[in-house]
């Protein structure tokens, strides 16, 4: 028993004695703990800021299809805004979408068809705003709706 105690002391003392070690067992938990525990909450922040917010979105061609005007109003995630200029609105992150209507979209629409529907975003701003809520509930919506 003696010899396994002065064994323990002398690994614990070369321990103590080397500062990559003692570095490694000390200061980098200190460091990564706070991090690892702090991190998911920060994420949980930003994804329920998110969730809240509203994406600004301008629609061309939207006068052909006023229920889906109506929808989208009535969707607390998107605010329709209206602009003189979308592309450059785009770019200077006035709006965080460009969606562009073909000009049979009701019609296609009450037809039961697969209507095609530009939708643009400036990626440069990708990560300093939210982003679009996710549109694929919005497909069913219509196809109710129309």
């Amino acid at each position: 028993m003696m010899n396994i105690l002065l064994v323990w002391k002398k690994e614990v003392l070369n321990t103590i004695q080397d500062k990559r070690t003692l570095t490694m067992m000390v200061i980098v938990p200190l460091i990564l703990m706070p991090v690892m525990i702090g991190l998911p909450f920060m994420m949980h922040n930003q994804f329920e800021q998110v969730e809240e917010s509203e994406a600004r979105v301008h629609v061309i061609g939207l006068e052909q299809a006023p229920e889906l005007a109506a929808l989208l109003e009535q969707d607390g995630r998107i605010a329709l805004v209206g602009v003189d200029d979308p592309e450059q609105s785009l770019v200077d992150g006035q709006i965080e979408a460009l969606l562009t209507l073909p000009p049979d979209f009701s019609e296609q629409v009450a037809a039961g068809r697969t209507v095609s529907v530009d939708i643009a975003f400036e990626q440069s701003h990708a990560f300093q705003q939210h982003p679009l809520p996710p549109l694929g509930p919005a497909q069913q919506v219509v196809r109710r709706s129309c």
